[in-house]
Order: structure tokens, then sequence, then C-alpha cells
């Protein structure tokens, strides 16, 4: 229990410290934070498929982060880009990254001797919208200006929205759960738990608002956020806990003592960040209409 606690406060403060301090910093550590889940990944998916090539998930994964990275504005402002090379780069990224990403998986399947089928194309791909896109994500979270200063509080921001659907969801689960949401999947989650999660997911919305963390929002935004979180965080949960029973395993891996590898640590943002792409992109549309 004590080391648990160690490594889980270990964890918090290094993550909280890199997010802070600077861009370069929260680089760094998602960049070593994505190349561990994706050694992780592997070892989940090739219990299901032996045939599947370490480089394949590597490749994938870290093209699809570095891809998603680079087109982030604050990523742009680094290097000295201007918006109108900003927006030539997320065309030319939109439309070459599947082919960049797809077509050497599919060649090195062709040549596969062993006749696996498409299995390095197939769990590349995966690796690359179910890790690196999401990871890649994060920096879209970071505000800018024309003149550019680094403020990473709105991703420390989402990530307190995270632990607090987690939190209360464990917590209510344990003391009013009755119900089971997914027993087939996840025997320990209830109806009861993922309501908590998501009351006090709103709560700490609020509560992060008030704290001057980040801006005021309008309502919409302020009650869609912590849903989308609470909802996605918790289908990136129980999509994670699918691949670990199918591969028979606990836990993704053992960085934390006590809390497994980097996929049991941040499951909550493997679905919810992309949805939480998705829902802005629809907002900021409705509003120019």
């Amino acid at each position: 229990m004590l080391q648990r606690a160690i490594s889980g406060l270990v964890f918090v403060v290094v993550l909280c410290g890199a997010i802070l301090w600077s861009f370069w910093s929260l680089l760094a550590l998602f960049s070593l934070i994505v190349v561990i889940g994706l050694f992780e990944f592997h070892k989940l998916r090739s219990t299901e498929n032996p045939n599947v090539k370490k480089w394949s998930i590597l490749y994938s994964g870290i093209l699809a982060f570095a891809t998603s990275v680079f087109i982030s504005m604050p990523m742009q402002k680094e290097l000295g880009f201007d918006f109108y090379n900003h927006i030539k780069t997320l065309f030319f990224c939109t439309i070459c990254f599947p082919g960049i990403l797809a077509i050497p998986l599919m060649i090195a399947d062709m040549l596969d001797e062993n006749g696996g089928g498409y299995q390095n194309t197939s769990n590349g791909i995966f690796a690359a919208f179910y890790i690196g896109i999401p990871f890649g994500l994060l920096f879209h979270l970071i505000d800018f200006s024309d003149s550019f200063h680094y403020d990473g509080r709105p991703i420390l921001a989402f990530f307190i929205l995270i632990w607090s659907n987690d939190t209360f969801a464990y917590l209510s689960g344990k003391f009013l759960g009755k119900h089971k949401l997914w027993e087939r999947i996840s025997p320990n989650k209830t109806i009861e738990g993922f309501l908590g999660g998501l009351l006090f997911t709103q709560v700490a919305m609020q509560i992060i608002m008030r704290s001057g963390m980040i801006p005021e929002l309008p309502l919409a935004i302020q009650i869609g956020i912590p849903l989308i979180v609470s909802v996605f965080g918790t289908l990136g949960d129980l999509s994670e806990s699918l691949l670990k029973r199918n591969a028979g395993v606990k836990d993704s891996g053992q960085l934390m003592p006590g809390h497994g590898g980097v996929l049991d640590r941040f499951d909550g943002i493997l679905l919810s960040l992309p949805v939480l792409g998705i829902f802005a992109g629809i907002y900021h549309l409705y509003i120019l209409l």
C-alpha cells in the first residue's frame, strides 16, 4: 500500500511538473510515455497475433504522435511557422499521413513468409489511432496567441477532470455500487460508480473555472467537456480492459508499482481526447454558421 502511494505521488509530481514547466518538458515526457505505451500495446496484441512485428507498432504510433504534435499551433509557433504555413502543413499531413502510415505496413505484410495476413497493417493502424493520435492531441489543448507564451494549465485542467472521474467513480462504486456497468469486460465497474464520476467531474469543472485555471466558458462547453471526459474516459478504460482480458493479463505493464503500466494510467484519454476534438470542431463550426 505504501509503495503504491509513493509511486502514485511521484507520478503526479513528475506529470504536473512537466506540464507546467515548458512546452519542451511536456514534449519530452509524453514522447517517452508514448514509446513505453507502444511497447505495452505490442505485448498485449502479440498474445493474440504472434506475427505482429514490434517495429510496425512503434513506427505507426510514433508517426501518428509526431504528426499530431507537429500540426498543433503551439509547435508551429515554437518552430517559427506562420498561420499560412500551418494550413499548408495541416493539409499536407491530412492527405499524406494515411499513405505514409499504411504503405510500409502493407508491404511488410506482403513480404511476410509466415502468411499472417495484414496483421502489421491492422495493428499498426490500431496503434496510430488508439495511442499516437490521442497523446498528440494533448498539445492542441495548449493556449496560444500571436506572441506565444506557453501555458500548460489547460492540459493540467484536463487531467484533473480525468482524475476526478476515476476517483469518484471508484468511491461511488465501492460504497454505492449494486448494478454492473459492463460485467463481461470489467466486473468491478458499476452504474452507480459511473454516475458518481459523471456528477463529480461536472463539479470539478466548475471548481477549475472558478480557480482561474481556465477562462469562463459558454454553458454548452462547461457541460460538454466533463460529460465527454466521463463517458469516453470510462469507455477508454473499458477498451483497455478488453485488450488486457484478451491477452490474459491484469496490467498492461509494470512501470508504476501498484498502478500498472502507461496504458493503465492513461486509458482515460485514449477515447476522450479525440471526441473532445470532434466536439470542439462541431462547436466552432456552429459558431461560424
